[in-house]
């Protein structure tokens, strides 16, 4: 690994982990917070929550999988560019809101501006993917923090579960292969062993909605579901519990970076193992933290 990814790794770990602590210490001691979280739903609402959940994803995956066969990549990025940069005001308007730090919204709001900007001006300089990795990461950070606030704890256990899932169908067979399966064939054009992914293009999905943490890339979803776990972790057992849950999903994306070379895989889905194994000792400590 290149000292300089070694470097950004470290800095994109620091990152989340002292987002997601100082985030959920101070969530686990707001009562509102923590009776949504712990709320239970009847279970008409929770299967109408994961039919709606179902369904939305089926229709994203079906227009954007049209889009990539019509050779329309273009617009996908478009899109998502525009739900990133959405997602990154409207998460940190949202915990600046519930965690009471309203006072340093406007200054992290012109920061995230800035930062926008210059990733969509400057996009063409190699620095630049460094400046697109720490808004993906604090985006999917904000997001994750976000979504664990307003989703019941059960509801969200079924939802990481319903995407570790997906994930493994749409690397298998579905948008991500699509996906990869044209960045792969780009590279194989231009002469290269694998993708250059590292650099910036706004025009492509893969480029635009992953950030490479020194192993390999890891998309804004994973980023989200990571931090979803690690929120629950925070809210239900304190916020030094969260760095556990950092801590597992690490050795989770450990286990599946080896089983990737041991087996000469080009990419694979990340989130089953480390959410699997993250969600197995979550339970088990909620034996002893009820």
């Amino acid at each position: 690994m290149e000292i300089r990814r070694a470097v950004a790794l470290i800095i994109y770990l620091f990152i989340t982990g002292s987002v997601v602590y100082f985030a959920t210490s101070n969530l686990r001691v707001n009562t509102e917070i923590k009776r949504q979280y712990t709320r239970v739903l009847e279970m008409k609402e929770l299967l109408l929550n994961v039919a709606f959940f179902i369904i939305t994803i089926s229709i994203i995956t079906i227009v954007f999988s049209l889009l990539v066969k019509k050779e329309k990549t273009h617009m996908i990025s478009a899109m998502l560019l525009v739900i990133l940069i959405y997602l990154s005001f409207y998460s940190l308007y949202s915990l600046c809101e519930i965690t009471g730090y309203t006072e340093y919204s406007i200054p992290l709001f012109l920061t995230n501006t800035i930062l926008w900007l210059i990733v969509i001006v400057l996009r063409g300089h190699e620095v630049i993917q460094y400046v697109h990795e720490v808004l993906l990461v604090n985006t999917g950070t904000l997001t994750g923090i976000m979504m664990t606030t307003v989703i019941p704890e059960r509801l969200l256990i079924m939802l990481l579960l319903l995407l570790s899932i997906y994930d493994v169908i749409s690397v298998r067979v579905g948008l991500i292969k699509l996906l990869m399966d044209k960045t792969l064939s780009k590279a194989h054009e231009k002469h290269l062993e694998r993708p250059a992914i590292r650099t910036l293009d706004l025009r492509d999905p893969i480029s635009l909605a992953t950030a490479y943490i020194g192993l390999a890339n890891i998309g804004i979803g994973d980023i989200i579901c990571y931090t979803i776990m690690m929120a629950m972790y925070g809210i239900s057992f304190g916020g030094r519990f969260s760095i556990l849950a950092l801590i597992i999903i690490i050795i989770g994306s450990i286990v599946l970076y080896y089983l990737m070379r041991k087996y000469e895989l080009k990419y694979a889905p990340g989130l089953p193992i480390p959410i699997i194994l993250s969600l197995a000792v979550y339970v088990f400590l909620k034996f002893y933290y009820p």
